[in-house]
């Protein structure tokens, strides 16, 4: 680890700092300076450095916790998609099959 201890703040390189935001899904310079301070920091970089520091956890981090909600519910909403349109092709075969039958009993 990289990181010191100074008076105000914590400090590290940029790579680990980097790798701690991908880590808590804060892709963008919006989602990187909230510093909202729910965490208890006042910034999202000495949160990053707190968790390089092992002094903090990734949970710690509210954008982290809703991130990781919402990649599980479009996780969860991407196979529902798989599913209806399962659903949907069985429903399509099933009609043309009741089609076919349908032809096949007029015929008689």
């Amino acid at each position: 680890m990289h990181c010191t201890k100074l008076a105000s703040s914590l400090d590290c390189s940029a790579e680990e700092v980097e790798a701690v935001y991908a880590g808590l899904f804060k892709t963008t310079e919006e989602d990187r300076n909230k510093n909202c301070r729910l965490c208890g920091f006042g910034s999202c970089e000495q949160m990053a450095a707190a968790i390089i520091l092992e002094m903090r956890q990734y949970d710690d981090c509210l954008n982290f916790d809703h991130a990781k909600r919402k990649a599980v519910l479009i996780s969860e909403m991407m196979k529902l998609v798989e599913h209806v349109e399962r659903i949907i092709a069985a429903s399509e075969i099933i009609s043309k099959n009741s089609s076919l039958l349908s032809q096949s009993n007029n015929e008689k």
